[in-house]
Parts: structure tokens; C-alpha cells; sequence
């Protein structure tokens, strides 16, 4: 019979096992339990909502259990009905619930690494264990992101890959350091007032605008990098898949040439022009019809700043 792992093997083994198996794991095994928490745990996807927590495609809700000589308040694995017993008395409120149910699944963690982080728009901070942080580079809110958000991401995150806000309701949002520093921008509905506020300030490598008011909008940005005379930074337009127009609008305005790629782009819709518009001796300003990762059923303007040696 064999003598199975050894403990460091099982550690090196349970590092790489999904998360909610895991965790279903450690609620069995005693064993386990006692130094499970010391390995980092990695999530794909986790979502803190309003009263319950999803970690990749299992949500994790609070609920009433009675089983044998148990009565209180568990947890439950909502996919496969899964209960964890004894989380708390019956006679706490719900936030309290949670806070019971986020310290079982995340407190005293060594490393938590987090694939994509969703935090809910009325979640709260109190409901997470003290000092709790995530490792993340990648975070998409419903909403504006909020202090409460950014402080469960550890410091080192910092600036994130991609931080995409599907509404923007406040704009002061844009002025937290990590809205300005994240190297891709991802906003996917605004006001036409809250554009034309935000869009001069944005300094991020990479923005990803929604579908514009009017093309006047897109031309006032267009504007702003020629008199900067801007040397970097991409930005994504969403249009109703008329390129052409806008493409016909921009160069009628700024003047420019059709040109071809010189390194061809796969994300370039095919039947698309390519104009560059020279805004000094050294940089100029490259537009093509483009899709974009994880929209593919939407269709971009491109804009790239480029430099150029002379």
C-alpha cells in the first residue's frame, strides 16, 4: 500500500488544486485544515457581492443549518449544495453572517492571488477579515471603483494591467491613483458631460472609451493629442461600425494619408482603412477599425500615438 505524500509533496499538490475543491478539502480533513491556509491559495475569478462571495463558478451564501446536533448558521457551496456547519448562532444579522463566512474562507491566508476581482458596488469592508489583501492585477467593477476596493489589493499590485468600470457615476473617480496609473483603462458607459471632463486627464498607456454622443467627441480627443504633439498611448473608440465616416471626418479635419501597417494587426478589422496623421517631424497618429479583447461583438476606432527617429 502506498504511504502517500509527503507533506511537503501535498503542500506543492494542494497549491494547484481549484480553490472550492480545496476548500472542501480543508473542511474535511483536519490534517489538512491545520496548514492549508499557509499555502497560497489561487482564484481564477472572486466576487465579494452584497451577501454571498463567488470564487470562479461557486457562489458561497449564508443560510440557517440544521444537521444532527448542529443548529446554527453555515455556509453553503451553492453548486453543489455542500454545507460548512458552525460558522455562527443564529441570532447575528446578516452582515455579520458574511464577516463569519469571509474570516472561515480567507483569514490567516498566507497569499491569496486572484485572477480577476469583482468587488461589488454595496459590498463592505467590514465584512472581510482584518489586514486581508489580494494579489491582483486585474479588477472590473459595476460601478466607480472605491477606496474600500483598492484597499484590499495589496500595494505591490500597483499599477493594475486592467481595471475596467462598467458606470461611472462620480467624477473623482478618475483622479485616484489607481484609476490614473492602470496601464489599460476599460470604461464602458459615460456621459458625454463626464467624457469631455475626463478624457484630457487620462494619462493610462491604454483607454477603452463606450459608444460616444457624437463624433465630435472622438474629434476633440483626436484634437487634443495633435496639439500635445503625443508621442504614446493608445485609445479605443466605440462606434455603430461606420469607421469610414469617422475615418472620412478625422482626415478632413487633420488631414493625413491612407497607409498600410507596417506590422499587421489581428485584431484590425480587414476591410477597414488605415490613415496616419503626422503631428510633428518625430510622432504622428495612426486610426484603423479594430476589435478588442473580450468585445468581440463590438466594433473600435483606433487611435496610437507613435514617435518616430529621425
Amino acid at each position: 500500500m502506498s504511504p502517500g505524500l509527503s507533506y511537503p509533496s501535498l503542500k506543492c499538490v494542494l497549491e494547484h488544486v481549484e480553490a472550492n475543491k480545496r476548500i472542501c478539502l480543508a473542511s474535511r480533513s483536519p490534517t489538512v485544515q491545520r496548514f492549508e491556509k499557509t499555502i497560497p491559495l489561487r482564484i481564477n475569478f472572486l466576487e465579494l457581492r452584497t451577501i454571498g462571495i463567488q470564487i470562479n463558478d461557486v457562489i458561497y451564501v449564508t443560510g440557517i443549518i440544521c444537521f444532527e446536533d448542529f443548529k446554527g448558521i453555515g455556509f453553503i457551496n451553492e453548486k453543489t449544495r455542500y454545507k460548512y456547519l458552525g460558522v455562527a448562532p443564529i441570532e447575528l444579522d446578516s452582515d455579520e453572517r458574511y464577516s463569519k463566512m469571509s474570516c472561515r474562507l480567507f483569514e490567516e491566508r498566507a497569499l491569496i492571488q486572484v485572477g480577476l476581482l469583482r468587488p461589488n458596488t454595496y459590498w463592505c469592508i467590514r465584512n472581510v477579515p482584518e489586514n486581508f489583501k489580494i494579489y491582483t492585477k486585474n479588477v472590473v467593477t459595476v460601478s466607480d471603483i472605491k477606496e474600500e476596493d483598492i484597499s484590499l489589493i495589496d500595494t505591490g499590485c500597483f499599477p493594475l494591467d486592467k481595471l475596467e468600470m462598467r458606470v461611472i457615476r462620480n467624477s473623482e473617480t478618475y483622479q485616484l491613483p489607481a484609476v490614473k496609473t492602470a496601464k489599460k483603462l476599460v470604461l464602458m458607459r459615460i456621459k458625454g458631460d463626464q467624457f469631455l471632463r475626463s478624457y484630457s486627464i487620462l494619462e493610462n498607456p491604454v483607454a477603452v472609451f463606450p459608444r460616444l454622443e457624437s463624433d465630435d467627441s472622438v474629434l476633440n480627443v483626436v484634437e487634443s493629442w495633435v496639439k500635445n504633439q503625443q508621442t504614446s498611448g493608445i485609445r479605443f473608440f466605440e462606434t455603430a461600425g461606420n469607421n469610414e465616416k469617422l475615418l472620412d471626418k478625422i482626415m478632413q479635419k487633420f488631414g493625413g494619408s491612407h497607409v498600410e501597417l507596417e506590422v499587421p494587426d489581428e485584431r484590425m478589422i480587414p476591410s477597414s482603412k488605415c490613415v496616419r496623421i503626422s503631428t510633428s517631424s518625430t510622432s504622428s497618429l495612426l486610426f484603423y477599425g479594430s476589435f478588442i479583447e473580450n468585445c468581440e461583438n463590438k466594433i473600435f476606432l483606433k487611435m496610437e500615438a507613435e514617435s518616430h527617429i529621425i
